[in-house]
């Protein structure tokens, strides 16, 4: 019995971005890639680990909560967490590369987050960067997740809003930046931007997941004149175009389902294709990824393509995977990917060096369309 005409053209669609999948996968856990982030003696781990293409040879790296200490021979049970921090390594390749930390500390000399918004109490919330873009030769556009804690729900915290932060000297050293903080209007629904954001066509594009449920993810775009003149006025994909989102209402449109809180996108010209990277799962994770022609889909269906073996040691909690397509493992081939280790039991964390938790991983992989 032939299928109903809709019926039918969803199983093609679906047929059709299922074909977007490569047909092989290569991965391979990269500990050479792993020494980047271990030469800061008083940065002692952190999580988040996204990376912005900041030209000739640069690449900024964004890390949300870190332990950081006051003196190069502290220990993790000393240190202090804070909420953000960034690096900026030079080299493309992170198992030859230099890293640069810029850990700003207060007046008493304590540790402290790099991004803070003024007249703002941390204890009542934070920020958490995202993802960002820089324009060539110009300023560096950072995302950053509003976060305030929950006490007693959940994983004791949730994302309520997003700022940008713009800065005018990104080839000075991170220690000089100004920064320019834009806000948004109000969120109409739970779904935060930044999550992964692509520069293409004068707009920034900003994949936006729900903060509950499966993590559905939205996209969300700003005009990138409008944000280097201070004006953010997002636009969300509805199905058939974008609407303002002051007239957006009930009528955006999921893009990627179970996109997770954390993921990248970016354009692969081997593969001739959109590539989605993401963790899949709760606590013992893969790192898993999906495919499409175009940044609003059909994308294919999440293919699991890594298992970090974190993922099966006790209470294990690893997420926050993302590529990094601005490096290189020296194989073209190969694609650059990292997640994040933790543990759903705090003490392990304060083990000499954390036990190898509490790192980023970086891990290689190979794909063929």
């Amino acid at each position: 019995m032939r299928p109903p005409l809709a019926l039918a053209a969803v199983v093609a669609l679906a047929a059709c971005a299922d074909a977007l999948t490569p047909r092989y996968f290569r991965p391979a856990q990269w500990p050479q890639g792993d020494r980047a982030f271990r030469g800061e003696p008083r940065w002692l781990g952190g999580d988040g680990a996204a990376s912005i293409d900041l030209g000739e040879g640069r690449t900024l790296w964004l890390f949300q909560d870190s332990l950081v200490a006051a003196r190069p021979d502290a220990t993790r049970a000393t240190a202090t967490r804070v909420r953000n921090a960034i690096a900026v390594m030079d080299g493309r390749n992170p198992a030859t590369a230099s890293t640069h930390f810029a850990l700003p500390f207060d007046g008493e000399g304590a540790p402290r987050s790099f991004f803070r918004a003024a007249g703002e109490v941390e204890s009542r919330g934070w920020y958490w960067p995202t993802h960002g873009a820089r324009v060539p030769g110009g300023p560096l556009l950072v995302f950053l997740a509003r976060v305030e804690p929950t006490p007693g729900l959940g994983l004791g915290f949730a994302a309520t809003g997003w700022r940008v932060v713009v800065i005018d000297n990104p080839d000075d050293e991170p220690e000089a930046w100004t920064e320019r903080w834009l806000t948004p209007p109000a969120l109409p629904f739970d779904a935060v931007p930044g999550a992964a954001v692509v520069r293409e066509g004068g707009y920034l594009y900003a994949l936006a997941p729900r903060a509950d449920g499966q993590h559905d993810a939205y996209l969300a775009r700003v005009r990138e004149s409008e944000v280097l003149r201070g004006v953010l006025a997002p636009e969300w994909w509805v199905g058939a175009g974008w609407a303002a989102q002051e007239i957006v209402a009930g009528n955006a449109r999921v893009v990627i389902e179970e996109a997770g809180t954390e993921a990248s996108i970016h354009y692969a010209p081997q593969l001739r294709r959109w590539v989605f990277v993401t963790s899949h799962g709760l606590g013992a994770t893969t790192v898993a990824m999906r495919f499409a022609e175009g940044l609003t889909g059909p994308w294919s269906p999440l293919r699991d393509v890594y298992t970090p073996p974190e993922s099966t040691a006790p209470n294990p909690l690893v997420y926050g995977a993302k590529a990094h397509p601005g490096l290189t493992t020296g194989d073209a081939s190969e694609l650059v990917v990292t997640y994040a280790t933790s543990s759903f039991t705090p003490d392990a964390l304060l083990a000499p060096a954390g036990g190898g938790l509490f790192w980023p991983r970086f891990v290689r992989v190979a794909m063929a369309p």
